[in-house]
């Protein structure tokens, strides 16, 4: 039971107050409203069992006022609940139609997982499908590659042409008679009854004696595939009576019974004591001095220094007891390989002595083994030239050569051995010289 109360400020206002609250009240309540008026109360009846009491303090004409009202209010009532029900019924059936909605969505999303499903499978496959075509791809390549192989081993190729090769090169067909033209010529191992050399084999050549090479002359063809590699090479004749020379106006060694002379601007070297080396068997400075570092320095510079005074024997480099076929010995170094024309020494003089063991040579290597051109020596244990102040001039006719050694033993007088001084004339290489191979008288 619900009781509405209004307090009201007058009876004038009291029936529109009280209907309109009524009014409020009454809203969203069912239809089927029955009122009933009981000692200046009103009651009003809902058919879901609940009820309003409204106490009214005003005259009897309001209840009736008020009854009109409510009941119009009941007619409203009604028609409210009518379009309430006709609002549920459309919601259950809105309902309905929204659950098929959503039943139609699951199964559209059934429907795509599926569908995922069968494109992941589907990508799946064509995964292996690749793998298995890359892998075919491969097998090809690597039997394209074997035939490639196969063929660049018998065969060069370009483009879409390929040219057989041969197994072997013909010695004929570099001409006859090699060693006639001035060649001499190194074989590889031959076959073909010695007619013809394998592929990769080389035929080696240098000059034969009285000829040489020029330098832009091939010194070696190689047997290939598709034949020799070059030419063989057409060497020159030296200059008369030379039996080794490496260009035209040049001469190493003459033939027997001649004897070389090289025209060349030679010219006196200017050494220094740096480029002298001296044996290291028990070296002196001299008799009054230790053979210390600073002493031998001394006697290096003095050797080379372009003053030769015997009075100064002191302060050169000196050896004792050296017998004949023991030689000590000094050298120097020309920085370079040249054309050396002559070479002068001095040894003491003052007395006419002479000296035994004395030989000069000049290398190209500076080993001294063998190697070296002698261009002085005294035979056996000899004592040789008298020494005097011009000293000894000896001639080497351009010689090549970077090393020049001079050896020599005691004297005649005693057992000292004195090296006053050393003076090289040379040219450059690249100096233009021409040499003649002259009968040794």
């Amino acid at each position: 039971m619900v009781h509405f109360r209004l307090d009201q400020g007058s009876q004038d206002s009291q029936p529109a107050m009280f209907r309109a609250n009524v009014l409020v009240a009454l809203v969203g309540i069912a239809a089927g409203v029955s009122i009933e008026e009981s000692g200046g109360s009103l009651t009003v009846n809902v058919d879901q069992g609940s009820s309003l009491n409204v106490q009214q303090q005003g005259g009897a004409s309001e209840p009736v006022a008020l009854v009109s009202d409510i009941a119009a209010l009941a007619t409203m009532i009604h028609s409210v609940n009518s379009t309430v029900a006709q609002v549920n019924a459309s919601m259950l059936t809105g309902q309905g139609a929204l659950g098929s909605r959503i039943d139609g969505v699951d199964q559209a999303l059934l429907g795509a997982t599926q569908s995922r499903a069968a494109l992941a499978a589907a990508d799946t496959n064509a995964t292996l499908s690749r793998a298995d075509l890359l892998a075919q791809l491969n097998s090809a390549n690597a039997q394209i590659a074997g035939l490639v192989a196969a063929i660049n081993a018998i065969a060069d190729c370009t483009g879409t042409t390929c040219v057989p090769r041969i197994a072997v090169c013909n010695l004929s067909s570099l001409g006859a008679g090699l060693s006639a033209r001035g060649l001499s010529v190194t074989m590889p191992a031959l076959v073909n009854g010695g007619a013809a050399v394998s592929v990769g084999g080389a035929l080696q050549f240098a000059s034969s004696t009285g000829y040489y090479l020029p330098s832009t002359a091939a010194r070696s063809i190689t047997c290939t595939g598709h034949g020799w590699s070059g030419v063989v090479p057409t060497p020159a004749r030296c200059i008369a009576n030379c039996a080794v020379c490496s260009g035209p106006t040049g001469c190493s060694m003459c033939s027997s019974g001649y004897t070389v002379n090289v025209t060349a601007p030679f010219a006196r070297l200017a050494l220094t004591g740096a480029q002298v080396t001296i044996d290291p068997r028990g070296p002196q400075a001299n008799r009054q001095r230790p053979p210390n570092a600073a002493n031998l320095a001394i006697g290096k510079n003095n050797l080379v220094d372009g003053t030769p005074n015997a009075n100064l024997w002191y302060t050169v480099v000196s050896y004792e007891n050296r017998v004949c076929t023991d030689p000590a010995w000094v050298q120097v170094d020309l920085g370079s390989q040249m054309r050396v024309g002559s070479v002068q020494t001095w040894m003491y003089w003052n007395d006419a002595r002479r000296y035994c063991g004395q030989r000069v040579a000049v290398s190209q290597t500076g080993a001294f083994t063998g190697e070296e051109i002698e261009i002085y020596s005294t035979p056996g244990t000899d004592y040789g030239h008298v020494e005097r102040p011009a000293g000894n001039l000896i001639y080497a006719n351009g010689v090549t050569g970077r090393y020049i050694r001079w050896w020599s033993a005691r004297s005649n007088v005693n057992v000292g051995t004195h090296f006053i001084e050393m003076r090289v004339f040379a040219a450059p290489l690249i100096a233009a010289h021409n040499a003649v191979c002259s009968r040794t008288t």
